[in-house]
């Protein structure tokens, strides 16, 4: 219930009192009043300017954006004010009046907004980018000065903003700026153009016969871009340019095209060319275009060209695929492991029509060849290669079996069980854990046998079992795992854990159980499966167990918390208020892994703490949350308490949110060290070192 009733909107108006008509207009929960007071001060033109420019940095949000729609109604009045507040001291005035400026349209303003995209804030720089945006040809003549202005710093924005707005008016000074001392500038011109379309066809066309080099490159490579086929003819002659990287620009700018005018040219230039980076180009161009004509060119280059233009060849023959499959399966026995790989390579991506090359390869005398080729028959998942994966199994080298394990695994077939089976007792490690994590694969029918080798004397295969159990959690293993948690072995507890975390609810109960063993290491692993299980009923007893006396214990059991997430949060947000400090780090730390907004209030809380551990702890919560606990963030930088805003810059620079540089660039005149010390980290981690 209100305390006063509604003002008398007609009165204030009368009086010609903006200043109560914009209190009228910020008063909640009275639409009628609202608009009526924005109708009057809209009615009272410019009388009400400069008290409406006044909120346009007001804390309340409505209100600004309800003052800004008032100055856009009121329009030409308020334009001369809203262009001086575009250097008031006040970055958000200056953001909402170049938002305002771009609603009005005036030409008389755009000279301004962009000299503010130069603002040494990016929010005032966003909004006079998109005020110009919006104006579209209106703004493109105080753009197109500004791009002519060598001394001016904004020219690499102002090219981009005129490739937003895409006016022809703009690209004669684009095509300029090919020659702009700045490479940001000439880089930037060229993409703004080639998002132009047909428009700046014919002008980069006059530019390939331009009297500087880069300025011709950059036509090149921005005709390439736009796909015009009116540019093949001048591309093509540009292959004949005196400068190599035009050459190399046009022959990747004549592949872009796709088209095959351009095959004979580009084979001339693989051929002939001086250059070997415009002859590699001018092959992976070839691939581009993608036509069965230069399989025969390509080739040749494979095996006569430098080692650049090689390589290029054997990826160029990749992409025109199945008529290539010949010479890329002789460049399987090439010398050179680079193009052996990417020949492979592009065999697989082309299919069942590689198979047979990659079986024969399986006998091959290198070693390197033989890994290549099994890795590449496990990609095809073509039974064919099963039985020839699983004579490799036994290879001399430990690579190769651990790709033909590998292989096995991706291929599923039943077939390779007991080879499998054998290869969890391999010597060598890295080949163990690849037919367990093949094994796994296989599934159910895999379960008796690796249960078997849970009685077996050898840690390694022992391991490598339970680690192939996890991934087919079937119920069968679930007693035996929950038996390892009690080993004396770490690795074997550990892979037990992560194993029972992998099979979910079936696991719950006697991991749960698990986490009241005396052992220390027994409950870390059950803490960590519980996390794995994301099941809820965990929450209890991991909350409780967050009250352990072991380090170890409440970090994982923060750990699993965080990973169950939403039905976590509540129990630890009420944790979180606990007297013991360690308990409060633990359960800080799952709440910021949780993500939930739900705990940033208490987060907040815990910022304040007199505790070093506890503090940084919810700096690091509040940082992964991110986004809904900026604003509370970026409040506390002006806490009474010098730790408060230490701890809340550390939060903001983790958040990765825009919002925040801003107001840690202002506490970069904080009066404590300690607390600039963090906030210049804080903006280094945002990108936007002070």
């Amino acid at each position: 219930m209100r305390l006063f009733g509604a003002p008398n909107i007609e009165k204030l108006k009368a009086r010609g009192d903006a200043d109560g008509l914009i209190k009228a207009l910020g008063r909640k929960g009275d639409s009628r009043v609202h608009d009526a007071a924005s109708q009057a001060l809209a009615e009272l033109g410019e009388p009400s300017v400069k008290p409406l420019i006044g909120v346009l940095g007001h804390l309340d949000q409505d209100l600004r954006d309800a003052a800004a729609r008032v100055l856009a109604v009121i329009g030409a009045p308020a334009m001369d004010s809203l262009v001086a507040t575009l250097e008031d001291v006040n970055w958000e005035l200056r953001t909402t009046a170049a938002r305002v400026l771009g609603e009005l349209g005036d030409e008389r303003s755009m000279d301004a907004l962009v000299r503010a995209l130069g603002d040494e804030f990016s929010s005032v720089r966003d909004a006079a980018t998109r005020a110009l945006v919006q104006n579209g040809e209106v703004a493109t003549e105080s753009l197109i000065r500004v791009l002519r202005d060598p001394e001016n710093p904004g020219r690499e924005t102002v090219a981009e903003v005129l490739g937003e707005i895409g006016d022809e008016q703009g690209v004669d000074s684009l095509i300029e700026a090919f020659n702009d001392r700045r490479k940001g500038v000439r880089e930037a011109a060229a993409r703004a153009l080639a998002s132009m379309g047909e428009m700046a066809v014919k002008p980069l066309i006059e530019a390939l016969q331009d009297a500087e080099e880069e300025s011709r490159r950059l036509a090149a490579f921005t005709l390439g871009r736009l796909g015009d086929h009116q540019a093949i003819g001048p591309l093509v002659s540009a292959l004949k340019d005196p400068d190599w990287s035009v050459r190399r620009e046009a022959a990747e700018a004549c592949g872009m095209l796709k088209d095959p005018q351009v095959i004979g040219p580009l084979v001339a230039a693989l051929e002939r060319d001086a250059d070997e980076d415009v002859k590699a180009t001018a092959a992976l161009a070839l691939g581009n275009v993608g036509d069965d004509q230069a399989v025969t060119p390509l080739n040749d280059a494979l095996k006569k060209a430098t080692l650049t233009v090689r390589r290029a060849a054997v990826e160029a023959l990749g992409m025109i695929g199945t008529a290539a499959v010949e010479p890329l399966t002789d460049a399987l026995k090439d010398d050179e492991e680079s193009i052996r790989e990417t020949a492979a390579k592009a065999l697989q991506d082309i299919g069942v029509s590689a198979v047979e090359p990659f079986i024969a390869a399986l006998k091959d005398a290198d070693e390197t060849e033989r890994q290549v080729a099994t890795k590449a028959l496990g990609k095809s998942a073509d039974e064919r290669a099963v039985e020839p994966l699983i004579a490799v199994i036994e290879d001399p080298d430990p690579k190769v079996r651990e790709a033909a394990a590998d292989a096995l695994g991706q291929i599923r077939n039943v077939r390779a069980l007991e080879t499998l089976i054998r290869a969890i007792k391999d010597p060598e490690g890295r080949v163990r854990m690849a037919a367990a994590g093949a094994l796994g694969k296989l599934g159910t029918s895999a379960v008796e046998p690796l249960l078997a080798a849970f009685e077996s004397s050898d840690l390694n295969e022992r391991e490598a079992s339970i680690r192939a159990l996890g991934d087919i959690a079937d119920p069968r293993s679930v007693e035996p795992l929950v038996a390892v948690l009690q080993s004396k072995e770490k690795a074997l507890r550990a892979a037990a854990a992560q194993a029972l975390g992998q099979m979910g609810a079936l696991a719950v109960v006697p991991l749960i159980d698990a986490l009241a063993d005396t052992a220390e290491g027994t409950q870390v692993a059950a803490a960590r499966a519980l996390g794995g299980t994301g099941d809820v009923r965990a929450v209890k007893p991991l909350t409780q167990a967050l009250e352990s006396k072991a380090r170890p214990v409440r970090t994982a059991a923060a750990q699993a918390l965080g990973a169950i997430g939403n039905a976590a949060v509540e129990p630890l947000i009420a944790v979180l208020r606990s007297p013991n400090m360690n308990v409060q780090v633990a359960a800080a730390t799952a709440l910021g892994d949780t993500g939930d907004e739900r705990a940033v209030e208490q987060l907040l809380t815990a910022l304040k703490s007199d505790d070093e551990s506890v503090r940084s702890a919810s700096a690091e919560a509040l940082g992964k949350i991110g986004g809904p606990a900026v604003e509370p963030l970026i409040a506390s930088l002006k806490h009474v308490f010098w730790d408060v805003r230490a701890a809340a810059a550390m939060a903001l620079g983790s958040t990765g949110d825009e919002r925040a540089v801003d107001p840690l660039v202002r506490a970069l005149k904080d009066p404590e060290l300690p607390v600039r010390t963090e906030v210049k980290q804080a903006l280094e981690r945002l990108g936007r070192p002070s």
